[in-house]
Order: structure tokens, then sequence, then C-alpha cells
């Protein structure tokens, strides 16, 4: 925000605001997500295995996880962080390959040509849907606005966050990591994963219509009865053997949901610390410790409060922490274009675009000597621009 704010305000009124909003859109947005697990994780046990442990269960739950993304996060980065990363992605890429090995393999890969085709085609309309013509917003309030404020809720940590990890990298770099990295990991996961739902939903395999009623046990369990109904039949030629695979893919699915959301909470505790101490590339243990708590207490009231409708508070709450960061979210748009005008010339409508590769001027892809060329704006270079 240096270009809109000025380097002598970054202390002012404005920029505590904004530091304020943004450490409460991502408390917001990390209980929020802890206390999903949290009500998953009660949630499956109890459909699964019959265990029900009450307000007991949820405190136990996100006690544990909270214990657990602190504990990564006082190892820091290189000893707790990104080996865990590393051991998600294994994960991640083990059970999606599994379950389409297993599930409907050829359905799959009709499914998914013809739903990239059709998030390609209504892209624009989809975006901006409101729902007026078919009898009201409810829809949209709760799906779309819910999900957008959730992003939102997020995005001053991770900003924050890749960043630090990002020095050296050029914008191009991060941003194409950023969007086209992360959208081509995700789209086989949906569509593996939900395609299979899909498909078992239809062929009577899989009865998920009575668990997602307003009666039934609720969308948690979803991943659980999904996993449960599959089945790897093996043939040896005398006789064939089913294999239930289920159970196995159950347990990987808990523990990958348990890590994935670990290596966020303590990036994201690490982000809040880096703001609340006036940028200190590493707070004090006492502070990471203290704002891991503040999190964890914060989705277990969430959730233990709303009771049955625990996940209806932890959405409104999403919803009001991370909303007004839409603004903040704006205001950084249009500083990061001010700050490229002044050091790169024009942004928008360019002669000339290259996405990936060089652009053939060696000077275009190296912020130092941007900087050196460019002395009007030496706070804030183009390939690290802190906001």
């Amino acid at each position: 925000m240096t270009p809109i704010l000025g380097k002598e305000n970054l202390d002012g009124p404005a920029a505590k605001v904004i530091d304020i909003l943004a450490v409460f859109a991502t408390i917001g947005g990390v209980a929020t997500s802890l206390g999903f697990i949290g009500s998953q994780f009660v949630t499956g046990l109890d459909y699964q295995w019959g265990l029900n442990f009450g307000d007991m269960g949820i405190l136990l739950v996100v006690t544990t996880m909270t214990i657990l993304f602190t504990v990564s996060m006082v190892l820091g980065i290189d000893k707790g962080i990104r080996r865990l990363s590393n051991f998600n992605m294994g994960l991640f890429v083990l059970l999606m390959v599994a379950t389409f090995i297993v599930g409907p393999t050829m359905f799959l890969l009709l499914l998914g040509s013809q739903a990239i085709g059709g998030m390609i085609s209504d892209f624009t309309a989809m975006s901006l849907y409101t729902g007026a013509a078919e009898g009201g917003t409810g829809w949209v309030e709760a799906w779309t606005v819910f999900y957008w404020a959730w992003a939102l809720s997020w995005s001053p940590f991770a900003g924050l966050f890749i960043a630090r990890i990002s020095k050296g990298r050029t914008v191009r770099e991060v941003a194409f990591t950023g969007i086209v990295a992360t959208s081509a990991a995700t789209i086989p996961w949906f569509t593996f994963i939900g395609g299979t739902a899909v498909w078992a939903e239809h062929n009577g395999i899989a009865d998920f219509s009575e668990v997602v009623a307003p009666e039934g046990a609720g969308p948690e369990v979803s991943g659980f009865i999904l996993f449960e109904a599959l089945t790897f039949s093996v043939d040896l030629g005398v006789a064939e053997f089913a294999v239930p695979i289920g159970s196995v893919l159950i347990l990987g699915f808990m523990v990958l949901v348990t890590t994935f959301f670990i290596t966020s909470a303590d990036s994201s505790t690490l982000a809040v610390s880096m703001m609340t101490t006036g940028g200190k590339e590493s707070p004090s243990t006492i502070n990471r410790i203290f704002w891991g708590v503040v999190l964890g207490m914060t989705a277990a009231i969430l959730m233990i409060l709303g009771g049955e409708g625990g996940a209806g508070a932890l959405e409104q709450a999403v919803v009001i922490t991370g909303a007004p960061f839409a603004i903040v979210c704006f205001l950084a748009m249009l500083s990061l274009i001010k700050n490229f005008s002044a050091t790169r010339g024009r942004v928008l409508l360019q002669d000339k675009t290259v996405l990936i590769g060089s652009s053939g001027d060696p000077s275009s892809d190296d912020p130092t000597p941007a900087a050196e060329r460019y002395p009007a704006h030496p706070e804030c270079p183009a390939a690290h621009n802190k906001f």
C-alpha cells in the first residue's frame, strides 16, 4: 500500500486500520477452517464408528489441531512447514491417483473434459450470477458470497507468507505459480473425487441425499461415505477377490485434511505474528503461541455456541471478518498498478505482454536494475512489493 499511502504514512492511522482488518480477517478465515475440520472429524467419528463425545469431542479435536500447528509453526519454515507441505503433496497425489484407479476411470476422464468446457463457457455468466430472476438471492448468499468472503479472509496471510518464501522470484513467476499451478493441481482433485461421488450416487453405490438432507448426518460425512463405497477387485484367474480399500482411503483422507490444515494454520499464525510485531520476519515464540491459541479458542467458541447450527455460525463469522477486506484488496491492486506504472511504464493496454518465458529484455525480469533505474520508489521494488 506504500504507493497510495506514502512511505511517511506507513505507521499512520490508515495503515493501522489495514493491519487490524488483516488480523481480524485472518483469524476469522483460519478459525472457520479449523471449525469445519473439527466438525468433520467429530461428525465422521460419530457416523463411522458411533463415537459421540459432544462438546468435549469438539474441544479435544480443536485443541489437538491447535497444538499440532503451533508446534509446526515454532519449528519454523524449514523444519516444520516445508517438510509437512512435502508430505501433504505426496499424500494428496497418492489419494487422488488411488481414487482415479479404483473409481470409474473412463467416466472421470469424460466428465473432466466436459466440466472444464463448461467452466470456460459459463465463467462470465456464473461470475455475475445473482439469482434475482429465480426467486431470490438465497443461494448466492449461502454459497457465492460465503466462499468469496472465505477466500478474502485468507488473502492477507497468504499474500504475506508467499511474498516471504518467494524472495528472488519475479512477479510473473509468483503469479503463474499461484494461479495456474494451483489450479492445475485442484482441478484433477475435484474431477476425480467429485466425479467419483457423482458416479456412485447415479449408480446407487452410495447415497448422499440422506446425509445432506436437513435431518441427515450432514455433508461433513460425505467423504466417509464415498471412500467406504470404493472397492478394488483382484482377479487371480481361479477366483476374484474384492479388496475393501475404502478403510485405507478414509484414513488417508482424514490425515490429509489434518496436515493440509496444519500447514495453512501455522503459516497464517506466523503471518499474524508478523503483522502484530511491525513486520518482523521472526516474531518471538511467545507471540506465535499466543496467536495460535487465539485461533483455536475462536474456532472452539464458534462451534460450541453455534450448537447444531455451528456451521452457520462459522459462515457468518468468515463473512463478517472477510468481506470488509475486499476494499483493502482492491486498494492493494491499485497500489500495485501504480507502482508498476512508475517503475515499468504502462501496465494496462500494453503493446506487448509475455506470460511465459523471457520478454527479450533482460531488465524486465530482474528487479534490481529496475530499482536502480527508477530511484523514485526505492522502497517498493517491482518484484518485492510490500503491502
